[in-house]
């Protein structure tokens, strides 16, 4: 599976291309949210694996997600938030994006669990998961 990696702070970036690759996947990365899309409408990946705290970049994964959403080219790109936001807070507000515009994000808290990583990849990658049609699943 080819994956994007969407994370700001590289050595939490670089633990993750290492980790996916390990299993693996290839990988390639954005720092910011406009890197992000521009990887996202070129490189059309498998899965993006998107922070919503981008510091240094004029957009947040929100601002992404909700991009990518409303992009037909590419909202049917599986997404799913890795962030050490409040579960609570991160659940909320991804609901209402994807409510919205009819999107699914699933999410996965920071430090990222491998064995629940490993369980979210293969189900996009058996079709399980947010869906590559546009649709929510």
């Amino acid at each position: 599976m080819y994956i994007l990696v969407v994370e700001d702070d590289a050595s939490a970036r670089m633990a993750l291309i290492r980790l996916l690759e390990g299993l693996g996947h290839r990988t390639c990365f954005a720092a910011s949210g406009e890197r992000a899309l521009q990887h996202m409408r070129i490189e059309k990946p498998d899965l993006v694996l998107l922070d919503m705290v981008l510091e240094g970049s004029t957009m947040s994964g929100w601002d992404v997600a909700r991009e990518k959403l409303l992009d037909p080219d590419i909202r049917a790109i599986p997404c799913v938030i890795v962030t050490g936001l409040a579960p609570d807070d991160v659940r909320d507000r991804a609901n209402v994006v994807a409510s919205a515009l009819s999107g699914t994000m699933l999410i996965v808290p920071k430090p990222v669990n491998i064995d629940v990583l490993r369980r979210i990849i293969d189900m996009v990658g058996e079709g399980k998961g947010p869906g590559r049609d546009g649709e929510p699943t």
